[in-house]
């Protein structure tokens, strides 16, 4: 299922300003015509938009919401066919501030998700010649009533044209902005072993750091995106691919997964059900049939990998890979320091890392935290001078900036890299993130703060494990917290956490990205 198809199923194809919902490309081109065209959004519309428009008009300005992709060219994310102008850049909204004649610009939005939001911005800024992409792509799809004419069907056969390159190595993950997890791990690895192969990561973000030699290219270049994807000899994702990319004879699809060896949450089939929700499940049985491998932890990740992804192939018991750098955090703790200009060591670390709320009423559960209480109850029971690291997750981490920070709270939502916090901190709070398991492969101290205990377990996510039954104190109030850490029992702590690993056949050595490493070479090589 492609983005229009996946539009119209969620209802994104209609907007509140109701004049808008019949618009089609061909009152895009009878308005464009003498105007200056204006594009908003670099999505995954984009080109569909390049194609349309690129091709057949001077485009004036490219706007996007986004701050990431601001500053950078046009052509730095799209290479519009028949399009060659080179001097267009991205910028932010501000820039209409200086228009007068407001009726001589066409605005193109071809965001998904929020055109609403923009339609309504630029309306109030005086506007009026406003044309949503989605909702004319989705106009022609229904009209044609055929994938190929709207989609990118015509584009994956073509593709089946050209041959697997046998050295490409991809690595693609559903992730926000620049984290990607087990992928930057097994990468690093693959470069230590092998200089011969040509690495490719797609990112969401054009400011992704990636090692020297490495490929990056942007995920909403869809074009370009499906050409890497289908010429290379392994791909390696950490969820789901679209279901338009076809296995192609000679490739293996490798799932990597997005935590690490255990995981507290639903997810998959078990999620679906729960939350009623059966909207991605025909994608996800097409993975299922196409992955070759999943790499992760012991039996019980096998279990419920197997159970919630319909799995029916190998599963390699390699560990958690981005778990490995938690047994050497060295060059963590510089980055870290060098990212916030940190130049005196002399401090110890709390990672507060709660994960999102689907239902808004709870979706600032975070806020309930006291981190003066924590501060004062972590220097009472460790000693040291303690700062808080505070890490929220990537679908909320906009909301950092609405809670009040002292001085002694570094706000790390934006930090490219979650596992690099785990490693350089010295205990972790969170609530019901599987993030928790991480630290305690290594015995670092972990608290669980749940003020909306019952109504998360019981109304939004169904747990795979027991929350009662963890290794770790259990809070439901910030005078519970401040007891648990003031009394934390290290020995007994240990204990309990060696007992649950073992229960769950969780052993993680600082070797799983090197173990994944070997294992794509030696498919690479055919040795495997």
């Amino acid at each position: 299922m492609d983005c229009i198809e996946t539009a119209i199923k969620n209802g994104e194809n209609k907007s509140k300003y109701t004049k808008y919902n019949a618009q089609t490309w061909d009152d895009f081109n009878e308005c464009a015509n003498g105007k200056k065209i204006v594009l908003w959004g670099l999505g995954k519309l984009s080109y569909l938009i390049g194609n349309r428009v690129c091709s057949k008009y001077y485009i004036s300005y490219a706007i996007d919401s986004d701050e990431n992709k601001n500053g950078f060219k046009l052509n730095t994310f799209f290479d519009f066919a028949e399009y060659n102008r080179n001097d267009i850049n991205v910028n932010t909204p501000d820039i209409l501030d200086d228009i007068d004649n407001k009726d001589d610009y066409i605005f193109l939005i071809s965001s998904i998700r929020y055109h609403e939001e923009i339609s309504e911005f630029l309306l109030n800024k005086g506007f009026r010649n406003l044309y949503i992409s989605v909702i004319m792509e989705a106009n022609q799809y229904l009209k044609d009533n055929s994938t190929k004419n709207s989609s990118f069907e015509g584009l994956i056969d073509e593709l089946m044209n050209v041959p697997v390159c046998n050295n490409k190595v991809l690595f693609t993950n559903a992730g926000i902005k620049t984290d990607y997890g087990h992928n930057k791990y097994i990468c690093n690895k693959l470069l230590m072993l092998r200089d011969d192969l040509d690495i490719v990561i797609i990112v969401n973000d054009l400011n992704t750091k990636v090692p020297h030699g490495v490929r990056k290219v942007f995920k909403a270049d869809l074009p370009k995106f499906y050409y890497e994807v289908e010429t290379a000899r392994v791909v390696i994702f950490d969820y789901s691919l679209e279901s338009v990319i076809r296995k192609r004879k000679g490739q293996y699809f490798i799932n990597v997964k997005h935590w690490a060896s255990v995981t507290l949450k639903s997810f998959g089939i078990s999620l679906a059900k729960y939350q009623k929700d059966f909207t991605g499940l025909e994608n996800l049985m097409i993975n299922s049939e196409n992955t070759d491998y999943i790499i992760g932890g012991g039996s019980f990740d096998e279990e419920t990998c197997r159970e919630n992804f319909a799995f029916k192939g190998e599963f390699l018991h390699f560990g958690s890979p981005r778990s490995d750098v938690l047994f050497d955090n060295k060059h963590c703790i510089d980055a870290f320091s060098e990212y916030y200009n940190i130049t005196d060591n002399k401090y110890k670390y709390l990672l507060y890392a709660p994960t999102f709320r689907l239902v808004d009423n709870r979706s600032t559960a975070y806020n309930d935290l006291d981190f003066q209480l924590v501060r004062d109850a972590l220097e009472k029971s460790f000693g040291g001078d303690w700062k808080i690291i505070l890490r929220l997750h990537p679908n909320v981490a906009a909301e950092s900036k609405n809670i009040n920070k002292a001085d002694y709270i570094i706000d790390a939502s934006d930090y490219p890299d979650s596992q690099e916090l785990v490693a350089i901190s010295d205990a972790m709070i969170t609530d019901y993130s599987s993030i928790m398991f991480e630290p305690a492969f290594v015995h670092k101290p972990v608290f669980l703060f749940a003020p909306d205990r019952y109504e998360y377990i019981n109304g939004e996510r169904e747990l795979l494990i027991d929350y009662d039954a963890l290794p770790f104190t259990i809070s439901e109030t910030n005078e519970q917290l401040a007891k648990s850490i003031i009394c934390f029992d290290n020995e007994l702590y240990v204990k309990n956490v060696d007992a649950f690993m073992d229960k769950y056949d969780v052993h993680e050595d600082g070797h799983a990205g090197e173990r994944a490493a070997r294992f794509i070479s030696g498919l690479i090589d055919g040795k495997e």
